[in-house]
């Protein structure tokens, strides 16, 4: 993953119509196998990202569940690097029960997460993607 992959992520994020400022941001890397990043890239990704960040008044909450050394590390790059230039905090974890609970979320690890997210409504048609 690069920085110009982790700002179209939040970008989009801001961009879609359910979008609130209010809401806390949660991500998993546990599947991110290596990150492709610098200090200079970052701030100037996000230096370039400044009217996306505006969305944010008030104070949010992004939490990152970074298992591995070295994901957990660049995201405390990205954490120190955003803290001066928005609203958005960043808490950085490397346990998936404190990060689902910071969150706000009962689940107790990811998978439980996964689930609860995908569980189709009981009025709602079969899905036919999910069937095949």
């Amino acid at each position: 993953m690069t920085t110009a992959d982790c700002a179209e992520v939040f970008l989009d994020f801001v961009a879609d119509r359910r979008f609130s400022p209010d809401l806390t941001m949660l991500s998993d890397t546990s599947q991110l196998t290596s990150v492709h990043a610098s200090f200079r890239g970052i701030l100037t990704r996000l230096l370039s990202m400044q009217r996306a960040l505006a969305a944010f008044p008030e104070p949010a909450l992004s939490v990152i569940y970074a298992r591995s050394d070295t994901i957990y590390g660049m995201a405390r790059m990205l954490e120190q690097t955003l803290s001066p230039l928005s609203k958005v905090k960043i808490v950085v974890v490397k346990d998936q029960a404190a990060a689902l609970k910071l969150a706000g979320q009962p689940e107790a690890d990811f998978p439980a997460l996964h689930d609860a997210l995908n569980v189709p409504r009981k009025d709602a048609p079969p899905d036919r993607d999910r069937m095949r």
